[in-house]
């Protein structure tokens, strides 16, 4: 493994990512520090990056003391990471190229941090693989995350290693429930600007946060032994069919006080890679060999809402405005409607959501869709843009899914989740519809209508 600018940097002994924090540019990869090496072409590819770092450590500024023991292992572990993180980029390329790391002086631990990675030795780290070419990097300014980027040759070094997807893995100990606080500041980059700032809170465990974390392992357990695929289509970004660990999120507000912190809001499940996948996209998922076939709630928060409130929802569509709003015309503004309707459940009554307005009757405005929205679910007038009982419906939402996906788990049929509804393979579609209507029940008492969708293959 000969580097091309660097003698020292000599062939290996043989055999050679909430989401958890924010980056302005969005085009770049996130730095995954819970990423691993399980498939032996990607453990080699570790195995000779750690020999050339050490070779040429000890050939330019030699240690006055060898790292021994738990440096030892910490150090190494470190250098998996980062080289995982590249090579990934290299196989399924950020749209920038680059990955964003912060660079953080912190050295308290949460429970968030991989304990092997220290923000001392990161930095140290990645001058060294800059400094023999295996990565480019660029130091963020105020506003912008720093990024790393692998070179040409260290991209020629995973070709030669054979290294694909199948090769990554996770760290065992990983934080699968997060909590986030939520709250708005000003861009310290530009003070009439403001922004959200997520914060992940570093909580005490309660019997509660125990029963989820067990449920989310036992699922994502589950999911990576599954028989799933994505038949490439050639879109952008390219799906990574073994990125299938799922976190589940929870918000606190400021609002709510400090600890204990209750685990009751949001609770949505994402990561996994057909949480985020494009619909037109799906008819080319593979579960168990087949086609997926996609079912989903009807006007699911909608109802979630009547059921809070222990009303009875209208039998036709939640979010047909005919007869109450001028000029409403359910093709063109359906879509606008639901949003403007789920904005006002989460206390958003002043403007109209940005993007909405052209979706709506002509001289539509907030005031005016609201008091149609009211007139036709008079019994939801308290919490449509007043009480922010949004977060609260997410976590009732989040709570039917996760019971869906329990129980298809028990039953050995594959689930994948979609936050209103699931994916199954088609021919298990049936009993998939049965249990999301059993879970409705089960965990609002109101049965919520399911409906079937079939994804036919290309």
């Amino acid at each position: 493994m000969e580097h091309p600018n660097s003698s020292s940097f000599t062939e290996a002994p043989e055999p050679v990512e909430a989401p958890h924090f924010s980056v302005k540019a969005r085009e770049d990869g996130w730095f995954d520090r819970w990423m691993c090496a399980s498939g032996e072409p990607l453990k080699r590819l570790v195995s000779g990056m750690i020999a050339g770092l050490d070779f040429h450590e000890q050939q330019t500024r030699p240690r006055t003391r060898a790292r021994k023991g738990q440096d030892r292992r910490r150090y190494e572990a470190t250098i998996e990471v980062v080289v995982a993180n590249l090579a990934r980029a290299v196989l399924v390329p950020p749209a920038s190229g680059r990955i964003a790391h912060i660079r953080s002086k912190a050295t308290k631990k949460t429970r968030y941090d991989n304990p092997d990675l220290s923000p001392k030795v990161i930095p140290q780290l990645l001058e060294l693989m800059q400094t023999v070419e295996m990565i480019e990097q660029t130091i963020g300014r105020r506003g912008d995350a720093s990024t790393i980027t692998p070179t040409p040759w260290f991209a020629s070094q995973v070709s030669q290693a054979h290294v694909t997807l199948a090769d990554f893995g996770r760290r065992e100990g990983e934080e699968v429930v997060i909590l986030n606080k939520v709250t708005k500041r000003l861009a310290p980059w530009q003070e009439s600007l403001w922004e959200r700032d997520v914060e992940s809170v570093d909580y005490e465990d309660t019997e509660v946060s125990r029963r989820f974390r067990r449920d989310v392992q036992a699922l994502n357990e589950f999911l990576a032994k599954a028989d799933l695929d994505f038949i490439d289509d050639g879109e952008e970004p390219k799906v990574d069919p073994y990125q299938r660990t799922l976190w589940r999120y929870f918000s606190h507000r400021p609002s709510e006080g400090a600890a204990p912190f209750e685990f009751d809001k949001n609770g949505r499940l994402f990561g996994a890679w057909w949480t985020n996948l494009k619909k037109h996209r799906r008819q080319r998922i593979r579960i168990d060999g087949e086609p997926a076939a996609i079912l989903d709630y009807a006007s699911m928060f909608g109802r979630l809402a009547y059921a809070e409130l222990g009303a009875t929802p209208p039998p036709s569509d939640l979010y047909d405005l005919t007869g109450h709003l001028d000029g409403y015309d359910t093709e063109k503004h359906r879509d606008a409607v639901k949003k403007v309707f789920n904005s006002l459940l989460f206390g958003q009554g002043r403007k109209l959501p940005a993007g909405l307005k052209a979706g709506l009757p002509p001289k539509a405005t907030m005031a005016k869709v609201r008091k149609a929205i009211v007139s036709r679910h008079p019994d939801l007038a308290e919490v449509l843009g007043g009480t922010g009982i949004g977060y609260s419906l997410m976590f009732q939402e989040s709570e039917v899914l996760m019971e869906c996906l329990k129980q298809l788990m028990k039953e050995g049929i594959v689930g994948l989740g979609l936050h209103d509804g699931l994916m199954v393979a088609q021919s298990k579609a049936a009993r998939a519809k049965a249990i999301m209507e059993d879970a409705s029940l089960k965990v609002t008492g109101a049965a919520i209508p399911v409906s079937l969708k079939e994804t036919p293959g290309p």
